[in-house]
């Protein structure tokens, strides 16, 4: 078991941390779905590798033309008991220092930041079943720490500046995960930002 101060990355806020199989497991392979777990990582770089769809939802925010800060919640977690997976747990382990805390944290500081200049690539990628599809990868980015933020508020609040009435956004949008949102109408989101700068 290792020790120390590990990060978990985040594009929506956490407010509670809690021992889990995560929904969104390596994309293309088969990521162990059993052991209740915490995911972080040893570093920030390393974390956001992890996140299922960040290459996504950078995109998305960047495709706004500087209409929201494309930002991330790093959550540094100590005290909790650390087990590093092996590759046949989590295929992808020793791109991403993947970490597993199977026990909840002494500790949890926040801490925001805005990715400057991403450098975000599509590639193409096999699921499991052999099928091909395209993803999109943040291979570079530099780091800038800011306020405190929320990236669904920043998100409802340039909507409602430029394209929807705020109430049916808050309504409809404030519920939901950011990345959620994003992943399901983000092409139309941009569509009606873009129709409306």
């Amino acid at each position: 078991m290792e020790k120390g101060t590990f990060v978990h990355v985040s594009f929506d806020l956490v407010d509670q941390f809690e021992l889990r199989v995560p929904s969104n497991r390596t994309i293309g392979a088969h990521e162990e779905d059993v052991t209740p777990r915490i995911c972080v990582s040893t570093d920030i770089r390393h974390a956001l590798l992890s996140v299922p769809k960040a290459g996504a939802t950078a995109k998305f925010m960047q495709d706004t033309d500087g209409g929201m800060p494309i930002l991330i919640h790093a959550y540094y977690l100590s005290g909790g008991q650390v087990y590093v997976p092996t590759r046949e747990e989590v295929p992808d382990v020793e791109d991403t220092n993947e970490r597993w805390l199977v026990s909840l944290p002494a500790k949890v500081t926040r801490v925001d930041y805005e990715l400057v200049d991403p450098v975000i690539i599509k590639m193409p990628c096999m699921d499991g079943e052999g099928r091909n599809f395209y993803e999109y990868f943040i291979v570079h980015t530099d780091l800038k720490r800011v306020r405190f933020q929320d990236n669904m508020e920043n998100l409802v609040r340039l909507l409602s500046d430029k394209v929807i009435d705020k109430e049916y956004l808050t309504a409809t949008y404030m519920k939901y995960p950011f990345k959620d949102v994003v992943a399901c109408v983000g092409e139309h989101l941009i569509k009606k930002i873009k129709e409306n700068l």
